[in-house]
């Protein structure tokens, strides 16, 4: 839970939301080896159909409040997620995110 403040509300306009998307939490660390143990300590509740040999998959990179200067190194530390099908970067059927925040400028 996150408290967010903001200026005054202009009642002369409508609120809304704009979300790009929501998201599962599949681990999160402040080191790589905290990560990968978050993730596989993980993986026996996940659903299985997102690491199956027929479903393919995409993983994206975002930072927030850092810099991310080398994107494909950090995907390929992820070897250790057993995902058995194939890549797709045009048209997956489960798209993943490795979002880096802020301090984590080690990772």
């Amino acid at each position: 839970m996150c408290a967010i403040t903001s200026p005054p509300i202009n009642h002369n306009s409508t609120p809304f939301l704009c979300a790009q998307g929501l998201y599962e939490v599949w681990g999160e660390g402040g080191s790589w080896e905290e990560l990968k143990a978050s993730i596989l300590g993980g993986l026996s509740g996940r659903d299985p159909a997102y690491l199956a040999a027929d479903a393919s998959w995409r993983i994206w990179v975002d930072s927030f409040g850092c810099s991310c200067p080398d994107p494909v190194s950090m995907l390929n530390r992820l070897e250790f997620v057993p995902f058995q099908g194939p890549v797709s970067l045009d048209n997956p059927q489960h798209s993943f995110r490795l979002i880096k925040v802020g301090a984590a400028e080690h990772l």
